[in-house]
């Protein structure tokens, strides 16, 4: 399950590094030139969205599909491996807001709503990771190339719920958030039951 999530990870980063960088340098610089900040979460949660959807692509496109079953990991670990990679990259999001919104504070001077701010981080991260719950298996029903639409479907909502997290945090310095605690049960309650249905999704497909 770990090595077919690092794959994943090493795959993305070996042919698509240099779109990813420059498409993160972009996202951090738009809060400081139209003083928009929840941009930055909103538009990295669409990457968030895109990044495992791609991967499960890739392993079509390289019919890694038809081989994976046949390892020791067996179906249910590929699946759990696609688990694993947007875990990590969900959480690899909200690092990247933790380290980016002391630097944005300091710089605009708004310390002030810094802890409410870090705690929007951890908000933010577990909405990418309920987005990425809500495709896996479409992904796996429908087939990566065929869910373009669940992609923008899914997008747009991440992008709208990151941004807005971030944007009311502007308002709230209390670091104790309700968002997060709710986006907290919903991912312990949600991203099991999401697992369940790849599994079975992917066990009843012919490959």
């Amino acid at each position: 399950m770990v090595g077919l999530a690092w794959k994943d990870a090493l795959v993305v980063l070996r042919d698509q590094w240099k779109f990813y960088a420059a498409a993160l340098a972009a996202m951090m610089f738009i809060p400081f030139w139209d003083g928009a900040l929840g941009a930055f979460p909103g538009l990295l949660g669409m990457l968030m969205v895109f990044i495992p959807t791609n991967a499960c692509a890739n392993d079509t496109l390289a019919r890694w599909d038809h081989f994976a079953p046949c390892t020791p990991a067996g179906r249910e670990g590929v699946v759990a491996g696609k688990y694993l990679f947007a875990l990590w990259l969900s959480l690899l999001g909200a690092a990247l807001l933790l380290a980016y919104y002391p630097i944005w504070c300091l710089i605009t001077g708004t310390l002030a709503v810094l802890p409410g701010l870090l705690c929007s981080a951890g908000t933010c991260g577990l909405i990418y990771l309920l987005m990425d719950a809500l495709l896996i298996p479409l992904s796996f029903h429908f087939g990566a190339e065929k869910n373009s639409l669940g992609i923008s479907a899914l997008g747009l909502p991440s992008l709208f719920l990151a941004s807005g997290t971030a944007s009311a945090a502007l308002g709230q310095p209390n670091p104790f958030s309700i968002p997060f605690f709710l986006a907290l049960l919903l991912a312990v309650i949600f991203v099991p039951l999401s697992f369940q249905l790849s599994a079975a999704l992917y066990r009843r497909k012919d490959l």
